[in-house]
């Protein structure tokens, strides 16, 4: 498997499709950053870390669904060009374990990404002498790695079942603009049949409007949801793998 995902790295070097992700990284730093420079007026410095976790995940519910979408088609479509799924099939040879090294490959660049938003965090807390609560960043490590994977999966079957990549990257785009109109602002029981939504709703941090801005505290509904993430995320990873077992891809 190693040997596997050091040729991932390998492809993705000779495609340098590296820097739309790191143009869109970029982004939505800067913007989970203005939002919270902003908000640091109208918020109490001791909910401060509270502030800034839930500001950046609610960015990145509109952000990375995109971003997943042209990492995993990018992925995909080396295979579908260069007829690998066609030459795996006709040797009897694993195409899961082509599609487990991609994700694999596509989880630790979105954690490169959640270490530099957790850097980011840091400045912006001590540069105004906010407290980091490590349980809190904890949970958002785990909350961004945990939906960033549900993503994966699904956009990397997707562009592994149909050769036209454009079907995950518009699905990807609804999933971004849809995180976009509601601003994380959708009740749970909805956000929890939207996979796109999944950076909101596993948020740890509830954020309240109160007449002279937002209260932040605790989100007590935080463990559930993502024990709810993790067993959709096996049976999906289970699924995923028995039909590609049973499908001849082209």
């Amino acid at each position: 498997m190693l040997k596997a995902i050091n040729l991932e790295f390998f492809k993705m070097r000779r495609r340098k499709f590296i820097l739309p992700i790191v143009l869109i990284t970029f982004v939505g730093i800067l913007w989970s950053s203005a939002i919270s420079i902003k908000e640091l007026k109208l918020t109490d410095t001791k909910y401060g870390i509270y502030m800034l976790t839930s500001n950046i995940l609610t960015v990145d519910s509109m952000i990375y669904p995109i971003l997943i979408g042209i990492l995993c088609s990018r992925l995909a479509d080396i295979e579908h060009k260069g007829k690998t799924f066609q030459l795996l099939n006709t040797s009897k040879q694993s195409v899961f374990n082509l599609f487990s090294s991609k994700v694999i490959v596509s989880l630790i660049i979105l954690f490169v990404i959640d270490i530099i938003q957790l850097i980011n965090i840091s400045i912006i807390a001590s540069l105004n002498n906010i407290n980091l609560n490590l349980a809190i960043v904890s949970k958002f490590i785990l909350s961004f790695i945990i939906a960033s994977f549900l993503l994966i999966l699904i956009h990397m079957a997707l562009s592994f079942f149909f050769e036209k990549q454009s079907i995950s990257i518009v699905l990807a785009l609804v999933g971004s603009f849809l995180g976009l109109v509601t601003g994380g602002m959708l009740p749970s029981y909805i956000k929890v049949f939207l996979p796109w939504q999944y950076y909101s709703l596993l948020n740890p941090v509830h954020k309240k409007m109160i007449h002279k801005g937002f209260e932040y505290s605790y989100n007590t509904y935080y463990l559930i949801y993502i024990f709810v993430s993790v067993i959709i995320i096996v049976i999906l990873f289970l699924v995923i793998k028995l039909l590609l077992k049973r499908r001849d891809l082209t």
